[in-house]
């Protein structure tokens, strides 16, 4: 490491973080500390702080040292660009999030380093199929004339025997060479099955309507096109596979309701994934819907920080009202989440005051702040126990979600439905509960999922996306007794969501090697 004294000193500690794998609010710190010195301090390999934040998985560090200007294609001593650590860290899902947040932000997916290798040579060497499909979908040259035979993707493919990885290339280059389908000779009803197929997420099928003709932006009767609807489903691989065949992303639904706008109440890494590459193929910040809300306006209602600042820096009007108000307004009429508030002021939003809420609003604001004796004085004013947000989001799943204990046993004491849904997320308060215990045991958690159990709750219940409780803790890393817990009621340790992932692939995926291991001593495959 460098030794930087003096004014410098702030930007190596930002080296030092970055190396270790840091949060976002430690970067901000230090970027306000000495803007300058932070972007161009190298350590003894000349890898920026770019460098190491792909490489840990940290995307959101990723866009803020972005946004302050750092150089995308930077390379370090061995000619290695933020890019390629994204595309070869061990946390897998988080990687691909930076790679996206790199392209997004500009980076050459093409670019040749000196060992002759491109992005996608790289993906390929290292098994990433994610990263493959994405690097594909925004136009990475499966066949580069100017890269050697042995560094050619399929010839490493096929070195590495990876018949999947084969097929996938074969057929990229198939694509690549004739993307429009024939429709000389279209069958019938091809496109009414087609986006019954996208809705069913059966990517084969909609592949060969896609070859027999399907029109690639049709709609159903509300306007929502195929891809608005993949977006809406929270099918990642499916929205790929249809920007990269010319779907529209500014094809709005008849209210004015775009895919990006859809977008916006994912906050997980498939969800901020299709944001991204939403934005990558000319997604519009500035699309308004007939009452006046915009990509950035949904982001804030939302309380999605990273959306919000992306669409932001892409040049998205402040001055936008909505039925619910303005900017400010909507981040106002959650207290709870001050950071979207910090987000507005920064970029100059006026202060304007905030709205007054409904009773019902006004229970979930006491509900996420953990004021139980609010909560517990709306259910006696008559507000419903089972109500839901204008999310479709119940007070059980938000108080197990930010792990208000009190009130999720007040809750209980009024009756609350313990398998009700999110419905945004589709998840219970069981599986809200699976989020807690990664930095090691949570007792009390697991004693609440215990309670949740007794009264009924379903272990084996799964999300939209097929996900089980054990899915969830297996992505977040949750250990102690409420993997345990989860280990012991799950029927099936193999199951698969739709994605194909078991909890074994997904701990792996995510870099939880830890959890891998208690599910392979469990008898768990991948």
């Amino acid at each position: 490491m460098l030794c930087v004294c003096g004014p410098l000193a702030g930007a190596e500690d930002l080296l030092s973080l970055a190396e270790k794998g840091f949060h976002h609010d430690e970067l901000r710190k230090e970027l306000r500390a000495s803007p300058q010195a932070a972007l161009t301090l190298r350590d003894a390999d000349q890898r920026t702080a770019l460098h190491m934040s792909a490489m840990h998985g940290q995307f959101e560090d990723v866009f803020l040292l972005l946004e302050a200007g750092a150089r995308i294609d930077v390379v370090d001593k061995a000619g290695y660009t933020p890019l390629r650590y994204a595309l070869e860290g061990r946390q897998r899902a988080y990687g691909l999030l930076c790679a996206q947040v790199l392209v997004a932000g500009g980076a050459n997916i093409n670019r040749v380093d000196e060992n002759g290798s491109t992005p996608l040579a790289i993906a390929v060497a290292n098994g990433f199929r994610p990263a493959v499909e994405f690097l594909i979908s925004q136009g990475a040259v499966v066949e580069p004339k100017e890269v050697p035979p042995e560094q050619q993707p399929l010839t490493i493919a096929l070195r590495r025997n990876d018949a999947e990885m084969i097929a996938l290339l074969e057929k990229a280059k198939t694509w690549a060479a004739k993307k429009s389908p024939d429709t000389s000779n279209r069958p019938d009803k091809v496109d009414a099955r087609f986006l019954a197929a996208v809705r069913a997420g059966d990517i084969p099928l909609v592949v060969d309507l896609i070859q027999q003709g399907a029109v690639i932006d049709t709609a159903d009767a509300d306007g929502a096109t195929a891809l608005y609807i993949a977006v809406k489903e929270h099918r990642a691989e499916m929205v790929s596979l249809l920007l990269y065949n010319g779907a529209d992303p500014n094809r709005a639904k008849n209210d004015g309701m775009t895919p990006l706008m859809a977008s916006m109440p994912f906050f997980d890494i498939k969800g901020t994934g299709v944001f991204l590459m939403l934005i990558q193929f000319g997604a519009d910040v500035n699309a308004v819907t007939k009452d006046g809300r915009t990509p950035l306006s949904e982001a804030v209602a939302a309380r999605n920080n990273f959306t919000a600042k992306w669409c932001i820096w892409r040049g998205a009007k402040l001055d936008v009202k909505t039925k619910k108000g303005t900017l400010m307004q909507i981040a106002k009429a959650r207290p709870d989440w001050p950071s979207m508030i910090d987000v507005l002021k920064k970029e100059g939003v006026a202060d304007d005051e905030a709205l007054p809420v409904s009773a019902t609003e006004a229970a979930f604001n006491a509900v996420r702040a953990g004021d139980i004796a609010a909560v517990e004085e709306a259910l006696k004013d008559g507000v419903a126990v089972d109500v839901t947000d204008d999310v479709g989001a119940p007070m059980l799943a938000w108080a197990a979600h930010y792990k208000r204990l009190d009130i999720v046993d007040l809750l209980l004491k009024h009756g609350a439905n313990v398998d009700q849904r999110n419905a945004k997320t589709s998840k219970t308060a069981l599986q809200e509960f699976a989020l807690y215990g990664k930095d090691g045991n949570d007792g009390e958690a697991a004693e609440r999922m215990q309670e949740l159990l007794d009264r009924g709750a379903d272990p084996n219940v799964v999300t939209k996306d097929g996900d089980t409780a054990l899915m969830i803790a297996a992505r977040t890393g949750t250990k102690g007794e409420n993997l345990m817990l989860l280990l012991k009621l799950t029927k099936d340790l193999n199951a698969r969501n739709k994605d194909g992932k078991t909890a074994l692939g997904l701990a792996r995926e995510y870099g939880n090697q830890d959890v891998a291991e208690i599910l392979v001593s469990h008898g768990a495959v991948e």
